[in-house]
């Protein structure tokens, strides 16, 4: 009886307060309708409530539903109080970024989701979990040592000599930059919209704190990656170690913490190397709210989910593995619908609240959202249409083509772009076995937890991310997946092991040592080829990028008051990213037809510093014929070659 009173005062108190935010909106604020609308809608759902739980009910029967919210209503009350103020204090926050007033709108977001978050903490009535363990997970002081010692190997990986490797500064990175540079300049105001190719600007505001504090350099640009690089590696222990074992966990993390590819990707300025950590942050949340059916777990999956929205596109995938996850998981195990529905709503509105900002730029520029997939995807962008015409091969063909070079990135095909162009697969040898090993365990023990869910991550990621794709198998895109490709190959690894001592008999210490040789070669080859071959080759980036990378280095050390005049087009502008990133105000032009005379158009009150790509460095004669005392300077490039000529005229 108490209960049911406690509630009819909250629907009451609620009705009347949101009444009277609606008439202040009507009345005081009318060019703000809908905010009026919102509340009085609100007020009336309230009281129509308040009145059907006051009727009598010995006269008129309760729809089974209406008794269960009710009941639910009356258990949680607490907690409705808080996701109700979580609400307000979202649709706050919207309302305030309509007004262009980002601060508080981020403040506000920032309360709606400590409201979200301090709504499930409570656990309420004890349940039974939903996909109970087997065996206790908990974690002795060994192995909190471990995790630590993990993430300080990945960070001693990651971090060290990181303005100098990669060796330039891509034009990618440069531009991600510049955006950050544009909010310390106050231009770029809001962190819930889309900035440069359509990346949701929260990535930009977070790399503008290392670029006040270190500077426009390779340090202040790139600082964050090798952190969240790093910080990948425990959290996939702790995953791994829930739904396997310590052996799986540690090899599959040892195997990430030295993977080259995941290396390269924590050394660069781009928001990729976010999607593992919060994929992974998702699914162990995830995990923990089936295992332990804590409410906190499902909503801290929630946030993860969320977050994971406002950086790489890959980030867009993760609901998805998550989705078919659990479709499988209960199509396996069938759960009564009624013990998922705080689950799911714990998740859901955390979800929501996280993402409302970005959502509402999305909704009204849904360009925004499929942008890149409108100019990579083989259907979205008339690929798979066009490219029959061009190749003379069939639609099918084509996919099957797409699908091989895709799911032999491990172990055959390299990367075809020059945002890595290593020239090995994305594995080194020995991981590349006992993946193809690992996928055969994957796919005969599907039905297992850990199991279920790496198909579940794993091929959609093949699919969405390579084979429907142009030109897979393409480095960034294959970040996402890389933490289960490297379980997979923990998984062949041990699996095969544990094989080889049930059949020969081999002592378990031997089979132990075996294991540890393994992997040290393993961890062996990905280091070695990642800093004494990649990156002395110079792989990285391109020409363009090694001349922008220098130009900028080199013009950044000038005096002030010149003006640039740039012979680069038509194989490159003086614009492209690195250098206007390298070198503030800069003052600069390019030159495009070539010289057939004596320049006219140099100022003459400004220093002048002319820069000569190799294939247009003849018409330097020109400009000596008008300015003979200027100084030639050549500079070359990481093998020996000319990347460009300077002429500077004082």
């Amino acid at each position: 009886m108490k209960g049911r009173r406690r509630t009819q005062r909250f629907l009451l108190l609620s009705a009347l307060v949101t009444a009277l935010l609606g008439q202040y909106y009507f009345r005081r604020l009318p060019e703000r309708f809908w905010d009026g609308v919102f509340f009085y809608g609100l007020a009336v759902l309230c009281l129509a409530w308040l009145l059907a739980l006051r009727e009598d009910r010995a006269e008129k029967s309760v729809p089974l539903l209406v008794a269960r919210l009710r009941q639910a209503l009356q258990d949680n009350l607490g907690r409705v109080w808080l996701l109700l103020a979580a609400a307000i204090s979202s649709y706050t926050a919207l309302r305030l970024l309509d007004g262009e007033q980002y601060a508080p709108a981020v403040l506000f977001w920032l309360l709606s989701i400590g409201l979200g978050l301090a709504a499930w903490l409570a656990q309420g009535r004890p349940t039974e979990a939903l996909d109970p363990i087997e065996d206790g997970i908990a974690l002795d002081r060994g192995e909190w040592l471990l995790l630590g010692g993990l993430a300080l190997l990945a960070l001693l990986l990651r971090l060290p000599r990181l303005g100098t490797i990669p060796f330039v500064i891509s034009g990618d990175e440069a531009s991600m930059g510049i955006e950050a540079l544009h909010v310390l300049e106050g231009s770029l105001r809001t962190p819930f919209s889309t900035g440069w190719l359509s990346h949701p600007t929260l990535y930009f505001f977070l790399m503008a704190g290392p670029l006040a504090l270190l500077g426009r350099n390779a340090w202040g640009l790139r600082l964050l990656s090798p952190l969240v690089g790093s910080a990948t590696i425990p959290v996939l222990y702790l995953l791994a170690r829930r739904l396997f074992d310590r052996r799986v966990a540690l090899a599959g993390a040892l195997l990430l913490a030295a993977s080259h590819l995941h290396i390269h990707f924590s050394r660069l300025a781009i928001n990729n190397i976010y999607d593992p950590l919060w994929g992974l942050l998702a699914f162990l949340f995830f995990f923990r709210g089936l295992q332990q059916n804590r409410r906190i777990d499902w909503a801290l999956s929630g946030l993860a989910l969320g977050l994971s929205q406002y950086f790489y596109m890959g980030g867009r995938l993760l609901p998805v593995i998550l989705a078919i996850y659990l479709g499988l998981r209960l199509w396996q195990r069938p759960i009564r619908l009624e013990r998922l529905w705080t689950p799911l709503a714990a998740l859901g509105s955390t979800f929501l609240l996280t993402l409302a900002p970005l959502l509402r730029s999305f909704l009204r520029h849904p360009e925004n959202f499929m942008a890149r997939i409108r100019m990579v995807g083989i259907i979205q962008s008339g690929w798979l249409q066009s490219e029959p015409q061009v190749t003379g091969k069939s639609a099918l063909e084509l996919l099957w083509l797409q699908f091989r070079k895709s799911i032999l990135a491990f172990n055959y095909t390299l990367d075809p772009t020059s945002w890595y162009a290593a020239d090995i697969p994305y594995l080194d040898f020995v991981s590349a076995i006992f993946f193809v090993l690992g996928l055969v365990f994957l796919l005969r023990y599907w039905r297992r937890r850990g199991f279920l869910w790496l198909n579940a991550w794993f091929w959609p990621a093949v699919l969405i991310g390579g084979m429907l794709i142009e030109n897979p198998p393409s480095s960034p895109r294959f970040v996402i997946f890389t933490p289960a490709v490297c379980l997979i190959a923990a998984l062949g690894l041990i699996h095969c092991l544990d094989l080889l001592a049930e059949l020969t008999g081999l002592p378990a210490h031997w089979a132990r040592l075996l294991l540890v040789l393994l992997l040290l070669l393993a961890l062996g080859l990905n280091l070695h080829y990642y800093f004494f071959q990649y990156t002395p080759a110079g792989l990285f980036g391109g020409s363009n990028t090694e001349v922008g990378t220098r130009v900028g280095e080199y013009l950044s050390e000038q005096p002030p008051g010149f003006k640039v005049y740039f012979f680069g087009p038509p194989r490159m502008w003086v614009g492209y990213a690195t250098i206007p990133f390298l070198v503030p105000n800069l003052d600069a032009v390019d030159v495009e037809p070539p010289l057939s005379a004596p320049p006219t158009f140099i100022e003459p009150d400004k220093a002048a510093i002319l820069i000569f790509l190799p294939e247009r460095q003849a018409e330097l004669q020109w400009v000596r014929q008008a300015y003979p005392n200027g100084e030639r300077r050549v500079f070359y490039g990481h093998h020996g070659e000319i990347l460009f000529v300077s002429y500077e005229i004082r």
